[in-house]
């Protein structure tokens, strides 16, 4: 179909020439689901939805999000492997896309601990000497928090002691646990 517009008419045409012969330029199939690796591992492909389409750190911001709504469906928690991107050819045409591979861990897996070499948390004696050091505690306060934070560490760990000798039971430590964090307020 064309139009008598002069410039326009080959505008147009060359649009539809250019369109047609660097493929499709539309939506790409829907998104596959992850894809089972074994050992609560998987690789799940986010592709561009267009021909065009050269963003690949958009791609992996998604992939990961993917991947983080699939584990969260399954009640579990994303740690990702590995992930890379191939962006489509501008001569060759293809279209984008980003691979994830990543594992569904439990929330209290232990390979979501620190990694090796970062400094841990600190503790709750180094917060109490930091709120000190600036000042937020008077002398009084600090070693009145101290006294509690020794009585409340011995207790702790006395119950923790006889809950894995199996004398208190998950209810009673639970109970005694909420009663020692009331009492230390």
């Amino acid at each position: 179909m064309t139009f008598s517009l002069g410039r326009t008419t080959f505008a147009l045409s060359l649009g539809i020439l250019l369109l047609g012969s660097a493929g499709p330029a539309t939506a790409a199939a829907p998104q596959p689901a992850p894809v089972p690796l074994g050992d609560h591992t998987y690789r799940l492909t986010r592709s561009a939805r267009w021909t065009f389409s050269y963003n690949t750190e958009k791609l992996e911001r998604l992939a990961r999000e993917d991947a983080a709504k699939f584990c969260a469906g399954l009640g579990r928690r994303m740690k990702e492997v590995s992930i890379s991107a191939e962006k489509a050819s501008v001569f060759y045409g293809g279209i984008s896309s980003a691979t994830i591979v990543f594992q569904a861990l439990d929330p209290a897996d232990p390979a979501f601990a620190a990694a090796p070499g970062a400094a841990p948390p600190p503790n709750d004696r180094q917060m109490l000497d930091a709120l000190h050091d600036k000042q937020l505690l008077s002398d009084t306060e600090y070693e009145a928090a101290k006294q509690r934070l020794a009585e409340k560490s011995v207790e702790m760990d006395q119950l923790l002691d006889l809950k894995r000798k199996g004398i208190l039971s998950d209810a009673e430590f639970e109970a005694a646990k909420a009663r020692l964090r009331e009492r230390a307020k």
